[in-house]
């Protein structure tokens, strides 16, 4: 073999030497980089999911709740409606009336006041923050019949579905014929015009 072809299968050797090694580390290196990047990515991801499957089954287990808490939203509203629904008051006082034997012979219900609503319901257990959004209506009623059925109709309003804040209760009369002075408040939410 001769010099001259010596040389070119030597410069044909380093240049394919130059060619793998450039595409090495020119075309095969930044892949391999990517791909790791790429796998750190992926487990991100995979913990993100994991993170948001625990919210879901956190939700959907409070999701099983929301029927309890929808009842005591019902109850509340009940309570305290969202007006001051002045009919639906006079049919639980005929409840009221039928229940207890006792009939009332005078009712007044005043016109509703967002005054002073936080005394009152602080001292019903209420958080202060929710009073300005209440509204106390006065009420001042008549019981008239035996000292038991007074008494029995008083104690209903008090525990009644409607939330009745008794302010004072005055009873005279004989066992079997009392008639009871009732001064309180009911409420309302506040509604905004």
């Amino acid at each position: 073999m001769s010099l001259k072809t010596r040389l070119w299968v030597l410069g044909t050797v380093v240049v394919c030497a130059g060619m793998l090694f450039i595409g090495i580390f020119g075309g095969l290196m930044p892949q391999v980089v990517t791909a790791q990047s790429t796998t750190a990515i992926a487990g991100d991801i995979e913990d993100q999911n994991e993170l948001l499957r625990e919210q879901i089954a956190e939700l959907e287990s409070a999701e099983g709740g929301s029927s309890i808490l929808n009842e005591q939203y019902a109850d509340l509203v009940g309570a305290i409606p969202v007006s001051a629904d002045t009919a639906a008051f006079l049919g639980e006082l005929r409840q009221l009336q039928t229940v207890s034997g006792a009939t009332v012979s005078d009712f007044t219900l005043s016109d509703p006041q967002s005054g002073d609503v936080e005394t009152a319901t602080e001292s019903a257990g209420a958080q202060s923050s929710v009073s300005a959004n209440i509204v106390k209506i006065p009420v001042n009623l008549v019981a008239v019949g035996t000292q038991q059925q007074v008494a029995d109709f008083v104690h209903s309003l008090q525990t009644g579905p409607r939330f009745v804040l008794v302010h004072s209760v005055e009873i005279s009369g004989t066992p079997e014929e009392s008639i009871a002075v009732v001064e309180g408040d009911v409420f309302s939410i506040a509604t905004r015009e």
